[in-house]
């Protein structure tokens, strides 16, 4: 098709997927922080991570996480936790 931009070659290097899903990857990484650790609206979290719209922000949330912010939220701390630090494979198990 057509050349691959330089920046996006060296992220898929460096990160091993895509600028888009490396940057997916943070901000929902970033939004279980803030979701887990503050009680602040989502509204609040959904503009401080850049989107325009909530709706978009609820939007993005479930596609990639099945879940919504609310839901996501209200799960028990240590649900949560898990979820947001595991990688969608499992761990092995190393003892």
């Amino acid at each position: 098709m057509g050349r691959t931009n330089p920046l996006n070659a060296k992220v898929k290097e460096v990160a091993g997927c895509s600028t888009t899903a490396h940057i997916n990857e943070r901000l929902l990484a970033e939004a279980k922080l803030l979701l887990t650790h503050t009680d602040w609206p989502i509204a609040d979290i959904a503009d401080r991570l850049g989107f325009e719209y909530t709706s978009y922000f609820t939007s993005f949330f479930k596609k990639h996480t099945a879940t919504t912010p609310l839901a996501f939220r209200r799960a028990p701390l240590a649900v949560a936790m898990v979820l947001s630090c595991l990688p969608l494979t499992g761990r092995a198990n190393s003892g």
